[in-house]
């Protein structure tokens, strides 16, 4: 059987400090990818996803498991693999409405508190960050910045 461009077997990762008890984030991840193929990693905030790209990137380390690209295995950073990361450009002093309201106040100059409060609500509401309207960047993950 041939194997994937990207080959990855039995991938975990846990945190914890100073003998602390680790806690697993994501554990025993295979999968495989082809060349050129086009993949998404989905799933709730704090699952893992981050990680896993880290982990793919070299940036990471994992707990257990392989990551094997081009038939080599992938230990640390390497100009084979390209990473872009999440660009946030978040006022870490706003919460989170505060820095969608800053936005649609920029672009509606004309709008009431009201109508740009309620409009900023709107659309934390309609991505999943509802809970997270009164928090400010450093209290939320990265998918959610």
């Amino acid at each position: 059987m041939a194997q994937s461009f990207l080959q990855v077997q039995g991938l975990t990762k846990a945190y914890g400090s100073n003998g602390a008890l680790s806690v697993p984030v994501f554990e025993n991840v295979d999968f495989g990818i082809e060349r050129g193929e086009f993949v998404c990693i989905i799933g709730h905030s704090g699952c893992g996803k981050t990680s896993i790209l880290n982990i793919l990137a070299g940036l990471d380390e994992a707990t257990s498991g392989l990551v094997i690209m081009n038939g080599r295995e992938v230990r640390g950073p390497s100009l084979d693999r390209g990473v872009v990361f999440q660009g946030h450009a978040l006022m870490p002093w706003f919460t989170a409405l505060q820095n969608v309201q800053f936005a649609v106040r920029s672009r509606w100059l004309n709008w009431s508190s009201k109508e740009v409060e309620l409009h900023s609500a709107k659309y934390l509401e309609m991505v999943g960050l509802g809970h997270a309207l009164h928090k400010k960047p450093a209290e939320l993950s990265g998918g959610m910045k």
